[in-house]
């Protein structure tokens, strides 16, 4: 494949019973014969778009996952389509995330793809790393084309259903999910965890696997520090009237269950957060929380945390009753 052009194959997957090569630059499909492999027949697929390393491509049902320097490419047999814009910088000197890559150590670069969970996980070293430190999460629940839109209509950005990236601080060198049993606790997130797991391998040398668990409260011993911020509140909003002048919050309810607690505050024109409920969850909806938030200014919000302390929190409803001061800001 590109015999002379200096280019190095970097992959060699099976897609579909046919079989593809990959350069740095350049994929290839190849079509074996009864001949000597040098008689083969190579088809160029794409010039430009290959594989970043050995671990730089998966395999899914229907398609598969391509990762090379100009981004996170789907391939389903045809040229392969680019879902990675979101994380490309605007301009050279106003880098993206996937700027931020360490290529140097492309080699170490993992895809896995989860049917189960719908999504993409990718392992990368970021910035200065030299071992994958991080994982790009892609979310294809809702479908592969880009969630925020341009509309010529409106002129402006709107969000459509379509995939959605996170990221992950969790330094691992592969990830797999594996089927076998688990005792799960009395109120599990997703009881399909009883049948088959996500599983971490550790980029470190102590050989660590993690397990993801969607109930626990802490990490690795160390609990996880959560805070949920909410925008402002406005009773005009209801009023389909223009937001203008200052809010009073009074009352707050929310229903959510879990383990541990967490402190509800209010933040009123982004001054310090005022605690005005501890509440301790139960496994098990019983009756909503209640307190008085009594928070007044044009922009008032509340803020959930967990103050440090092991917790885990499902929200399932926050109700906040406002009503306005002042149509216009005082002199």
């Amino acid at each position: 494949v590109e015999e002379g052009s200096g280019l190095r194959i970097t992959a060699v997957f099976e897609f579909r019973n046919q079989v593809y090569a990959a350069l740095d630059r350049g994929l290839y499909l190849v079509t074996p014969n009864n001949g000597d492999p040098a008689t083969w027949d190579i088809q160029q697929i794409s010039p430009g778009i290959g594989v970043c390393g050995a671990r730089g491509v998966a395999v899914g049902n229907g398609f598969c996952v391509l990762v090379h320097r100009t981004g996170a490419y789907q391939f389903a047999g045809g040229e392969p389509v680019l879902i990675s814009g979101e994380l490309l910088g605007p301009a050279p000197d106003r880098p993206g995330l996937w700027e931020r890559i360490n290529w140097a150590c492309q080699d170490q670069i993992w895809v896995s793809i989860d049917h189960e969970d719908k999504c993409v996980r990718i392992g990368v070293p970021l910035d200065g790393a030299a071992i994958c430190s991080h994982i790009l999460k892609l979310s294809y629940l809702d479908g592969w084309d880009t969630c925020i839109r341009f509309s010529p209509f409106t002129a402006r950005y709107h969000y459509f259903p379509g995939r959605r990236w996170s990221l992950d601080t969790i330094a691992a060198s592969q990830a797999v999910r594996v089927r076998r049993p688990l005792a799960l606790g009395a109120a599990p997130a997703d009881r399909r965890l009883a049948l088959s797991q996500l599983l971490l391998a550790a980029s470190g040398a102590g050989g660590v696997v993690h397990y993801i668990d969607p109930d626990a409260t802490t990490d690795n011993g160390q609990p996880f520090n959560f805070v949920l911020r909410t925008g402002a509140i406005s009773a005009a909003q209801l009023l389909r009237q223009n937001r203008q002048g200052m809010e009073l919050v009074g009352l707050v309810q929310m229903r959510a269950r879990g383990s541990g607690s967490v402190q509800l505050a209010a933040v009123a024109d982004g001054g310090a957060p005022n605690v005005f409920l501890q509440a301790a969850l139960r496994s098990a909806p019983d009756g909503d929380f209640s307190g008085l938030a009594l928070a007044q200014g044009e922009a008032v919000g509340l803020r959930i945390t967990n103050a440090g302390a092991a917790a885990a929190l499902r929200l399932q409803a926050l109700y906040a009753f406002a009503q306005p001061v002042w149509a216009l800001r005082p002199r």
